[in-house]
């Protein structure tokens, strides 16, 4: 039985506001099964939508107003884009590369690009900084990772863009509304969307996470513990997100070095495109609502 409008209502206009499906509310009741079957999978189906229309560009909630600085020749005078900020609670808008220290900072409709793979830029927390970044692109430009945090820091992000660097994420970073694709492939790399190497509570929602880049598969969506984080402890919760690419596109490492590492997922859509399977370790948890898993 076809679902109705009323009875989802607010699950279709949570999956119109992902920006992937536009038109009137009754476009939802037209999906086939199995999206009709709860209204979670209303915003499942935006993100299936999102994948079968070729990848989040064409919606992505970024403003592409935003002019791009090439750090690649840095001014001898550099605009406030560059800055290490150290002030509790500042709220910032700039383009450029930051390196957050300590506070609470929040970088709003930046676009955020770094100069190449031997200067490996990123944005960098440090200590027990936290970071809110909102509206914005962070271009990799071939780096080594895009976001990555150290000690205690943070991150939250929120209609973001991720890309163009070896590892989009790295530790402890959130997501909702977020795209992490288009991974960089230098001599050696492993590409992961996200890399958890040292103690993490992670948890990701309505986020479109594709390790494919063209015919290039990439090493992990996820990529949990590693030979170089041992005694590292982890926990991941994934809602309602597409997840796609990889050798195995969720691969956890539990107990190989010395640590302890969980992660789940709901409600989410995997893409298929993986070279050995869709996920390698002994604890991820899949649920009744996930579907292609």
């Amino acid at each position: 039985m076809p679902w109705t409008i009323p009875d989802h209502e607010k699950s279709a206009i949570d999956a119109l506001n992902l920006g992937v499906i536009s038109g009137d509310l009754s476009v939802l009741a037209d999906m086939p099964e199995p999206f009709q079957s709860n209204q979670h999978q209303a915003r499942v189906s935006a993100l299936s939508v999102l994948y079968e229309l070729g990848g989040p560009d064409a919606t992505i909630q970024v403003p592409w107003s935003k002019t791009m600085y090439d750090w690649s020749e840095p001014p001898v005078d550099p605009p406030s884009g560059l800055f290490i900020p150290k002030l509790n609670g500042p709220v910032l808008s700039h383009d450029g590369n930051p390196t957050v220290q300590n506070g609470n900072v929040t970088l709003d409709s930046g676009v955020h690009t770094f100069a190449n793979y031997l200067v490996r830029g990123e944005i960098n927390i440090k200590g027990t900084a936290t970071l809110h970044l909102t509206d914005s692109e962070v271009d990799g430009q071939g780096g080594a990772v895009c976001i990555r945090t150290s000690g205690g820091g943070k991150v939250f992000l929120e209609r973001c863009e991720v890309w163009n660097a070896e590892d989009g994420l790295k530790n402890n970073v959130d997501s909702i509304q977020t795209t992490v694709h288009k991974l960089f492939r230098s001599p050696g790399a492993h590409m992961d969307c996200h890399q958890l190497e040292g103690t993490a509570d992670v948890s990701h929602s309505f986020s479109y996470f594709d390790a494919k880049n063209g015919t290039d598969l990439g090493n992990a969506a996820f990529q949990m513990n590693s030979v170089f984080a041992p005694g590292s402890a982890q926990r991941m919760i994934a809602e309602d997100c597409f997840i796609n690419g990889g050798n195995y596109t969720v691969r956890v490492d539990d107990g190989a070095a010395g640590g302890f590492a969980h992660a789940e997922f709901h409600r989410t859509l995997w893409g298929g495109d993986a070279r050995y399977g869709v996920k390698a370790g002994p604890v991820a948890v899949w649920d009744v609502t996930t579907v292609g898993g």
